[in-house]
Protein backbone atom coordinates (compact mmCIF):
# COMPACT_ATOMS: atom_id res chain seq x y z
CA UNK A 1 0.00 0.00 0.00
CA UNK A 2 3.03 2.36 0.76
CA UNK A 3 4.72 1.64 -2.10
CA UNK A 4 1.53 2.23 -4.25
CA UNK A 5 0.99 5.29 -2.64
CA UNK A 6 4.31 6.44 -3.64
CA UNK A 7 3.99 5.93 -6.97
CA UNK A 8 0.96 7.36 -7.48
CA UNK A 9 2.66 10.76 -5.71
CA UNK A 10 5.32 9.93 -8.00
CA UNK A 11 3.23 10.22 -11.27
CA UNK A 12 1.19 13.46 -9.91
CA UNK A 13 5.12 14.98 -9.20
CA UNK A 14 6.07 14.37 -12.29
CA UNK A 15 3.15 15.77 -14.29
CA UNK A 16 2.47 18.04 -12.27
CA UNK A 17 4.43 18.73 -8.64
CA UNK A 18 1.46 21.01 -7.74
CA UNK A 19 -0.97 18.68 -7.32
CA UNK A 20 1.37 16.08 -5.44
CA UNK A 21 3.00 15.43 -1.68
CA UNK A 22 5.96 13.94 -3.54
CA UNK A 23 9.16 16.03 -3.83
CA UNK A 24 12.72 16.03 -5.10
CA UNK A 25 14.34 15.56 -1.50
CA UNK A 26 11.86 12.27 -1.28
CA UNK A 27 12.21 10.77 -4.74
CA UNK A 28 16.28 11.04 -4.20
CA UNK A 29 15.74 9.11 -0.74
CA UNK A 30 13.60 6.48 -2.28
CA UNK A 31 16.27 5.96 -5.06
CA UNK A 32 18.81 5.98 -2.55
CA UNK A 33 16.92 2.90 -0.28
CA UNK A 34 16.67 1.09 -4.20
CA UNK A 35 13.53 1.12 -4.93
CA UNK A 36 12.47 1.90 -8.13
CA UNK A 37 9.37 3.97 -8.78
CA UNK A 38 7.53 4.06 -12.19
CA UNK A 39 4.66 6.15 -12.69
CA UNK A 40 0.90 4.67 -13.43
CA UNK A 41 -0.33 5.71 -17.60
CA UNK A 42 -3.74 6.58 -16.24
CA UNK A 43 -2.68 8.71 -13.49
CA UNK A 44 0.17 10.34 -16.22
CA UNK A 45 -2.83 11.06 -18.89
CA UNK A 46 -4.90 12.61 -15.87
CA UNK A 47 -2.49 15.14 -14.29
CA UNK A 48 -1.55 15.98 -18.09
CA UNK A 49 -5.32 16.81 -18.91
CA UNK A 50 -5.08 19.35 -15.85
CA UNK A 51 -2.00 21.06 -16.61
CA UNK A 52 -3.10 21.88 -20.00
CA UNK A 53 -6.90 23.24 -18.51
CA UNK A 54 -4.72 25.43 -16.31
CA UNK A 55 -2.33 26.63 -19.21
CA UNK A 56 -5.58 27.61 -20.68
CA UNK A 57 -6.84 29.12 -17.63
CA UNK A 58 -3.80 31.12 -17.95
CA UNK A 59 -3.98 32.10 -21.65
CA UNK A 60 -7.45 33.16 -21.16
CA UNK A 61 -6.85 34.98 -17.92
CA UNK A 62 -3.78 36.98 -19.96
CA UNK A 63 -5.83 37.83 -22.56
CA UNK A 64 -8.50 39.19 -20.46
CA UNK A 65 -5.97 41.23 -18.22
CA UNK A 66 -2.91 41.53 -20.55
CA UNK A 67 -0.64 39.93 -17.60
CA UNK A 68 -0.48 37.12 -15.73
CA UNK A 69 -0.15 38.65 -11.94
CA UNK A 70 -2.87 36.47 -10.59
CA UNK A 71 -4.54 37.68 -7.36
CA UNK A 72 -5.46 35.55 -4.56
CA UNK A 73 -9.23 36.82 -5.31
CA UNK A 74 -9.32 33.92 -8.36
CA UNK A 75 -9.50 30.88 -6.37
CA UNK A 76 -8.78 27.93 -8.38
CA UNK A 77 -6.72 29.90 -10.72
CA UNK A 78 -4.63 32.14 -8.24
CA UNK A 79 -4.03 28.89 -5.70
CA UNK A 80 -2.87 26.74 -8.92
CA UNK A 81 -0.15 30.04 -9.46
CA UNK A 82 0.63 30.22 -6.01
CA UNK A 83 1.46 26.29 -5.85
CA UNK A 84 3.35 26.67 -9.27
CA UNK A 85 5.58 29.37 -7.87
CA UNK A 86 6.38 27.09 -4.52
CA UNK A 87 7.06 23.97 -6.35
CA UNK A 88 8.76 24.96 -9.04
CA UNK A 89 11.14 27.37 -7.23
CA UNK A 90 13.82 24.66 -5.97
CA UNK A 91 13.89 24.21 -10.05
CA UNK A 92 14.62 27.83 -10.91
CA UNK A 93 17.38 28.04 -8.92
CA UNK A 94 19.23 25.01 -9.46
CA UNK A 95 17.66 24.07 -13.39
CA UNK A 96 19.76 20.78 -13.62
CA UNK A 97 17.65 19.02 -10.76
CA UNK A 98 14.69 19.56 -12.76
CA UNK A 99 13.40 16.76 -15.18
CA UNK A 100 12.60 17.47 -18.81
CA UNK A 101 9.27 17.65 -18.41
CA UNK A 102 9.62 20.13 -15.93
CA UNK A 103 11.87 22.28 -17.84
CA UNK A 104 9.96 22.48 -20.40
CA UNK A 105 6.66 23.43 -17.87
CA UNK A 106 9.22 26.49 -16.36
CA UNK A 107 10.07 27.23 -20.07
CA UNK A 108 6.78 27.12 -21.29
CA UNK A 109 5.20 29.65 -18.43
CA UNK A 110 8.50 31.95 -18.74
CA UNK A 111 7.41 32.54 -22.74
CA UNK A 112 3.80 33.04 -21.87
CA UNK A 113 5.01 36.34 -19.26
CA UNK A 114 4.20 33.91 -16.30
CA UNK A 115 5.41 36.14 -12.94
CA UNK A 116 7.71 34.25 -10.98
CA UNK A 117 8.14 36.50 -8.21
CA UNK A 118 5.08 38.55 -7.75
CA UNK A 119 7.12 40.99 -5.11
CA UNK A 120 10.20 41.95 -8.12
CA UNK A 121 7.03 42.26 -10.11
CA UNK A 122 5.58 44.51 -7.98
CA UNK A 123 8.54 46.68 -7.58
CA UNK A 124 9.55 46.97 -11.24
CA UNK A 125 5.69 48.18 -12.07
CA UNK A 126 6.23 51.14 -9.13
CA UNK A 127 8.98 52.22 -10.95
CA UNK A 128 7.61 52.08 -14.15
CA UNK A 129 4.54 54.21 -12.84
CA UNK A 130 7.16 56.94 -11.03
CA UNK A 131 9.89 56.97 -13.65
CA UNK A 132 8.30 59.79 -15.62
CA UNK A 133 8.03 62.21 -12.66
CA UNK A 134 11.46 61.32 -11.60
CA UNK A 135 13.49 64.56 -11.49
CA UNK A 136 17.43 64.56 -12.51
CA UNK A 137 18.18 65.15 -8.63
CA UNK A 138 16.04 62.12 -7.62
CA UNK A 139 12.78 63.88 -6.07
CA UNK A 140 9.28 63.65 -7.78
CA UNK A 141 7.97 66.28 -10.00
CA UNK A 142 5.40 68.00 -8.27
CA UNK A 143 2.99 67.32 -11.70
CA UNK A 144 3.47 63.46 -10.68
CA UNK A 145 -0.29 61.85 -11.47
CA UNK A 146 -2.56 61.44 -8.17
CA UNK A 147 -1.88 57.73 -8.49
CA UNK A 148 1.25 58.46 -7.79
CA UNK A 149 0.86 60.13 -4.50
CA UNK A 150 0.73 56.59 -3.05
CA UNK A 151 4.08 55.59 -4.15
CA UNK A 152 6.08 58.61 -2.76
CA UNK A 153 6.85 57.05 0.53
CA UNK A 154 7.94 53.44 -1.47
CA UNK A 155 10.35 56.02 -3.69
CA UNK A 156 11.89 57.46 -0.62
CA UNK A 157 12.17 53.82 0.95
CA UNK A 158 14.10 53.32 -2.52
CA UNK A 159 16.56 55.98 -2.38
CA UNK A 160 17.52 55.47 1.35
CA UNK A 161 18.12 52.11 0.29
CA UNK A 162 20.12 52.56 -2.53
CA UNK A 163 21.99 55.35 -1.07
CA UNK A 164 22.84 52.53 2.06
CA UNK A 165 24.04 50.27 -1.12
CA UNK A 166 26.45 53.17 -2.41
CA UNK A 167 28.12 53.30 0.94
CA UNK A 168 28.34 50.25 1.28
CA UNK A 169 25.90 49.32 3.65
CA UNK A 170 23.68 46.48 3.68
CA UNK A 171 20.68 46.99 1.05
CA UNK A 172 17.35 45.04 0.92
CA UNK A 173 17.71 46.12 -3.15
CA UNK A 174 18.42 43.03 -5.51
CA UNK A 175 21.66 43.75 -8.40
CA UNK A 176 18.18 43.95 -10.91
CA UNK A 177 16.74 46.71 -9.20
CA UNK A 178 20.15 48.60 -8.23
CA UNK A 179 20.95 48.30 -11.93
CA UNK A 180 17.48 49.67 -12.12
CA UNK A 181 17.96 52.79 -10.18
CA UNK A 182 21.40 53.57 -10.97
CA UNK A 183 21.38 57.04 -12.92
CA UNK A 184 18.10 58.16 -11.19
CA UNK A 185 19.15 58.43 -7.77
CA UNK A 186 22.27 61.27 -7.32
CA UNK A 187 24.88 59.58 -4.96
CA UNK A 188 24.41 61.79 -1.30
CA UNK A 189 24.91 61.49 2.02
CA UNK A 190 22.08 59.69 3.94
CA UNK A 191 20.90 62.69 6.38
CA UNK A 192 20.06 64.56 3.29
CA UNK A 193 17.90 61.75 1.55
CA UNK A 194 15.15 62.73 3.89
CA UNK A 195 15.02 66.16 1.70
CA UNK A 196 14.87 64.66 -1.69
Amino acid sequence: AWLTRQRNELTKFQNDPTTSSMTLKRVQKIKQLGIHLTATKKATAAHQLHWEQKIKDLKHYKSRHGHLIIPASEPSLGTWVHSIRRRYSPYLKDPKTASTQIQQRINLLSDMGFVWNVYEAQWFQNLDTLRPYIQPNGRLSSSAAPQTIKLRKWWQAQKREYVLYKQGNKTTLTQARIKALDGMIPTVKMDTVKQF
